[in-house]
């Protein structure tokens, strides 16, 4: 009766266009003319196939033993990239996977002769030669042959530390550079949280399989993604839910 009652108590807010908190968001974002590199589909496809990639990856029958050893769970971070890497490749959606790397992005795209992926923006000035690039990965600046722009310590300049005075570069798009990087990963892990949910209330499993799950998910995808914020005490008062027969 317990798991029933436990049931019972799903609020569903893994389900994108019922969960009012999230959209409202979105619906804020947009008006300060922020706009996601996915829809509400893709979000809800992200929080889906997530979710069902940590069925796969533990099993019901894994999670049954009564001890689980350490070792047989992922805490290398070379074969953390790697399952996140398999995790993407499962998703079979390529906008929803440069969504969960949330790289720099900007108006115009370039690809290199080296066949990294560059944000192009243009000088204020007529003069080409004050033209930039911008690496979409790591944020590196490099000027208009491709060269990286260093500071006076020799190091190479980011988006962050270059000073976008100097070579005339639009401020709004610097800033709105920075802005959606910011705003894609503050939704990230809204996303990413709201498949803590999906995992807990997944009717494929018992409360207590569904718990043991969402624990190795919070571990691996904590590695992952460092920023992600995610209280563990979350987890026990899920886990634990009182509520009244």
């Amino acid at each position: 009766m317990k798991q029933q009652y436990y049931f019972k108590s799903d609020k569903q807010n893994y389900i994108v266009r019922k969960n009012k908190d999230l959209i409202k968001y979105i619906r804020n974002t947009s008006k300060k003319g922020i706009e996601f590199e996915i829809n509400l589909n893709e979000m809800q496809q992200l929080i889906d196939y997530v979710g069902f990639w940590y069925e796969l990856k533990y099993s019901n029958e894994y999670l049954s033993k009564e001890n689980i050893n350490d070792k047989d769970t992922i805490y290398d971070i070379k074969k953390l990239y790697n399952s996140l890497f398999n995790m993407k490749s499962f998703l079979q959606n390529e906008r929803i996977s440069n969504f969960l790397s949330c790289n720099y992005r900007g108006r115009y795209d370039y690809i290199g002769i080296d066949n990294r992926e560059y944000i192009y923006l243009e000088s204020r000035k007529k003069d080409d030669n004050e033209s930039i690039f911008i690496d979409k990965v790591n944020g590196n600046v490099y000027n208009n042959k491709l060269k990286p722009l260093l500071n006076s310590s020799g190091e190479h300049l980011d988006i962050i530390s270059f000073n976008n005075q100097e070579l005339g570069i639009l401020n709004e798009e610097v800033n709105l550079i920075l802005l959606n990087r910011s705003y894609d990963i503050e939704l990230r892990n809204k996303l990413l949280n709201l498949v803590i949910y999906k995992i807990l209330y997944s009717k494929e499993s018992t409360m207590d399989i569904n718990y043991k799950r969402a624990i190795c998910y919070v571990n691996e995808i904590t590695k992952i993604f460092p920023d992600l914020n995610i209280e563990k005490d979350t987890l026990d008062n899920y886990r634990f839910v009182k509520v009244k027969r």
